[in-house]
């Protein structure tokens, strides 16, 4: 297994692709503007293009780490957009959250409502790790 680091200075964050099909997203700091939310997401739309390449299976697994995310983070309507886009893409297999504030579970269920099996909620790591590599859904 190798793992690749792709970084987004501006607000720290970190997407890990670790061979042959996990993917961490740890966040950074928060977005405060619709244009740096924006901007972030096109940053993960872009990391997501170049994971997909390099990814053997193309079933991806992703986990998404939001332990530093606040109330006080910013999301644009074009960046709901892109979230939803890769939820839909058939390389992403499943995705699991874990330490979602409270305030975000809204934005959470309406991306899941296009994507149910694919996109789930925990409160541990472990938790959603387990459910990650589960054989059933």
């Amino acid at each position: 297994m190798s793992s690749t680091d792709y970084s987004y200075t501006p607000q720290q964050d970190v997407i890990t692709f670790t061979t042959p099909d996990f993917v961490l997203v740890k966040f950074g700091t928060v977005t405060t503007t619709e244009d740096d939310n924006t901007k972030e997401a096109h940053w993960v739309r872009q990391t997501f293009t170049a994971i997909k390449q390099a990814a053997p299976t193309g079933h991806l697994k992703v986990l998404m780490d939001f332990r530093t995310i606040d109330s006080g983070e910013f999301n644009s309507q074009e960046s709901n957009k892109i979230y939803q886009a890769i939820l839909q893409d058939p390389a992403v297999d499943k995705v699991a959250v874990f330490a979602l504030p409270h305030g975000w579970q809204l934005l959470i269920d309406l991306l899941r409502w296009f994507v149910p099996h694919k996109l789930k909620t925990f409160e541990t790591e472990a938790e959603a790790r387990e459910w990650l590599y589960a054989t059933d859904r």
